[in-house]
């Protein structure tokens, strides 16, 4: 046998056994956190009673609109709900705020806005977002939500994220130091103060419809995922209310609620640098359920009625599945099922 045939085997056998030393694609390990510690940096959050005022910006179904209201109406604490819970999820929060030494905190469904024919366009940058945001009528220590239809196209969306918070804050404004929940609020200018839309300190919520746009980045895991992982091939799981666009916009506005109200304007609780926070929800991204791992949701709960898949339960009947948070207690990521 020549050299040159022997040297051809010879590294014929040598890529076979590099080959053969890659792990399969389907033995991927369940996801554990990095070791995460949230700092409480001090600042202020929102507690107490927390108004939600809505805009619905672009073309929405009743339907679509109800599953977003159950949503919201499943945070309040409700002991009548099976288990797990939309509430029981949100009692991770409630604990890192009265760890701080807050109050626990009560959301409720204050205003409404309706803008179907999309007044300032379907193409829409951050500035928009904040004057949309001015239009929600959200009040001092509230937030407002910002949510836009599956055809109007927002500056980042899909790209750079799915929704996003910022917090909105005038300490010039007289109007700042006026609390609009006191019981008893004088004439003159609280009295205006409390009346006016244009409130100086509040928190705001954008989140869009992706559907249409990119339903395996922003409605994952409803819709294949975009990404190769190492599970590529598994299927998605079924949306449990039967819309795709709206299940994930749960998943995404449930995320941002959560830190909204513990990270309203950038000093609260986070990990990491102050303008790119890891906050509450963003510690355990793409778990739903144990023994998840990138490409894999986690074991879900199963609609057999509906074929959908969910962690938690929300009133009416509702089915919702929710992002997985960080838990102060034990230092991991929570899980519901």
């Amino acid at each position: 046998m020549s050299n040159n045939i022997k040297s051809t085997i010879a590294i014929l056998l040598l890529a076979l056994t590099i080959h053969t030393t890659y792990p399969s694609p389907t033995m991927a390990s369940p996801y554990n956190p990095p070791a995460t510690r949230l700092r409480y940096h001090s600042g202020e959050m929102l507690d107490g009673d927390i108004p939600i005022s809505i805009l619905w910006y672009g073309g929405f179904t009743s339907l679509q609109k109800s599953i977003i209201h159950d949503f919201i109406l499943s945070i309040v604490p409700n002991k009548t709900l099976p288990t797990p819970s939309v509430s029981q999820w949100w009692q991770t929060v409630d604990g890192f705020l009265l760890k701080a030494g807050k109050s626990r905190a009560h959301l409720r469904l204050a205003k409404e806005t309706t803008d179907v024919a999309c007044s300032i366009g379907r193409t829409l940058g951050n500035n928009d977002i904040r004057m949309l945001a001015r239009r929600t009528g959200a009040r001092k220590g509230g937030i407002g939500v910002v949510l836009t239809a599956v055809d109007v196209i927002v500056d980042g969306f899909c790209m750079r994220n799915c929704g996003f918070h910022r917090g909105q804050k005038d300490t010039t404004s007289p109007c700042y130091a006026v609390d609009c929940t006191s019981d008893v609020v004088s004439l003159g200018i609280a009295s205006r103060c409390c009346e006016s839309d244009a409130t100086t300190s509040y928190a705001y919520i954008w989140v869009g419809n992706s559907e249409a746009q990119c339903p395996g980045k922003c409605a994952w895991p409803f819709h294949q995922p975009e990404y190769m992982g190492p599970r590529y091939d598994t299927p998605p799981v079924g949306a449990p209310n039967g819309d795709v666009g709206m299940d994930g916009m749960v998943i995404n506005l449930g995320k941002l609620l959560a830190g909204a109200v513990t990270n309203p304007f950038g000093n609260g609780l986070f990990q990491g640098e102050k303008m790119a926070p890891v906050e509450v929800g963003d510690v355990c991204p793409g778990v739903f359920g144990k023994d998840a791992y990138p490409g894999y949701a986690g074991d879900l709960l199963l609609d057999g009625r509906t074929g959908g898949c969910y962690n938690a339960h929300g009133v009416d009947g509702r089915k919702y599945l929710v992002p997985v948070m960080f838990d102060h207690h034990s230092g991991s990521c929570l899980m519901l099922v």
